[in-house]
């Protein structure tokens, strides 16, 4: 699919999801699901396993210069759940073992707005950004306890990339043992964006070049009653 491997919302329509399992689905973004254009989904007890955003190879005639050197249409966005202008509303919500190039467990572009009461997500990892978070375009995400994200790889930000005049919230979570082979060894916010740590306890985070734990560049990082340890 090329968007939405499992479930695909759009406009006005509403997705209501109540104690499902979905697991090993793959699409060029959402390899779960994927909402877009005003979408509303509302999940309760939902759980994403080992979904998967890949490039969709083009459909070029073999005669084609491009044939040899172009093996798919896009790198894949949001292993887990993708939303562009759309919102969802989630509690005990569990994210495990997704990939993609960006925001492994779930992305959020064109204002979209996540509030998650209740959120465990582990293992999932980006081969670029946000492991297993990213926020984008003016997004906004509020996630609040009992949480726990953990395990993530990526090149920066590994459990969570927040950029362009967007936010992330987290109220408390543990966070921890994640690496970045760039900067920020668990969490990293860029280009006028913000970060909000509300009793959080944050360990065993990794990176390579800037900020073990978090990196903050042109954006806003404001921290209460929050642990920082074995970075």
């Amino acid at each position: 699919a090329q968007h939405g491997g499992a479930l695909y919302a759009s406009g006005a329509a509403q997705l209501l999801l109540d104690g499902v399992t979905v697991a090993d689905n793959e699409a060029r973004t959402g390899g779960a699901l994927a909402a877009e254009s005003g979408a509303a989904v509302v999940a309760v007890g939902v759980s994403l396993v080992r979904n998967a955003a890949r490039a969709v190879p083009l459909l070029l005639p073999i005669t084609s210069p491009l044939a040899a050197v172009v093996p798919g249409s896009s790198l894949g966005h949001a292993g887990g759940i993708w939303l562009s202008g759309s919102t969802l509303d989630a509690s005990s919500l569990t994210l495990v073992n997704n990939t993609a190039f960006r925001g492994g467990g779930a992305l959020l572009l064109a204002s979209s707005r996540a509030t998650l009461a209740g959120l465990r997500a582990e293992g999932c990892d980006a081969t670029e950004l946000g492991g297993a978070l990213y926020a984008s375009q003016q997004s906004q995400m509020l996630v609040s306890q009992p949480c726990a994200l953990s395990r993530s790889t990526a090149q920066r930000g590994a459990l969570a990339f927040v950029t362009l005049s967007s936010s992330l919230e987290l109220q408390g979570c543990s966070v921890h043992s994640a690496q970045s082979l760039g900067s920020g060894g668990c969490m990293a916010a860029t280009s006028q964006s913000s970060l909000v740590l509300g009793g959080v306890s944050m360990w065993g985070c990794e990176s390579l070049e800037f900020g073990g734990a978090v990196r903050a560049e042109e954006s806003t990082l404001r921290a209460e009653n929050t642990s920082v340890w074995g970075s």
